[in-house]
């Protein structure tokens, strides 16, 4: 995960300079333009305005994937750590992450709705884990995941694996309603 991040950083950071580059590249060729008149100032700042309007669209957008992973982060999470193809028939219920700290620690959690065909694909694939680590890292998302199932909070299976970097978890519950489970990736 800590390759991940840098790769990120490092990624965001090349972004900015190639696009600050190419900002620095244009002055001369629009001024070019503009003396021969085939671009008029008014243009050229609408030019400006545009590239800096997407810059920043763009840089927010990172960001806020950053703080607020899209659900294809959930799904190759689960995907990577159980060996399994993310269900067709997953709805999401709740989803939430931590910010990763400069060591690319965090905690992920989501809680979704598959068909009983997939809950029971998933069941018979974790049942066949080894027993290991019993979940007790708490994260405050938990506590939205008990309000939204209330008392409907009954496991008909909890299992752990460990994730592929050490002192990584991934958990998983299967609710005995026959469709609902939660899972949650722990790096530290």
């Amino acid at each position: 995960m800590l390759v991940e991040i840098f790769i990120y950083v490092f990624i965001t950071i090349s972004i900015g300079l190639v696009t600050g580059l190419l900002f620095l590249m244009t002055i001369p060729v629009r001024k070019k333009l503009i003396s021969m008149g085939y671009l008029s100032i008014s243009n050229d700042r609408k030019i400006k305005y545009y590239f800096i309007a997407a810059t920043l669209i763009i840089s927010f957008y990172s960001t806020y994937t950053a703080f607020y992973p899209t659900e294809s982060f959930y799904e190759s999470e689960f995907t990577f750590n159980t060996k399994i193809t993310f269900p067709s028939s997953a709805k999401f219920l709740f989803k939430d992450a931590s910010y990763p700290d400069i060591h690319g620690d965090y905690i992920s959690i989501a809680l979704i709705e598959v068909s009983t065909k997939d809950y029971h694909d998933i069941l018979s694939v974790v049942r066949s884990w080894p027993a290991s680590k019993q979940d007790d890292i708490y994260f405050q998302a938990e506590d939205k995941i008990q309000e939204i199932l209330g008392n409907k909070i009954n496991y008909n299976y909890e299992a752990c694996t460990l994730g592929a970097q050490s002192n990584s978890y991934f958990f998983i519950r299967l609710l005995d309603d026959g469709k609902s489970i939660i899972f949650k990736y722990v790096n530290r």
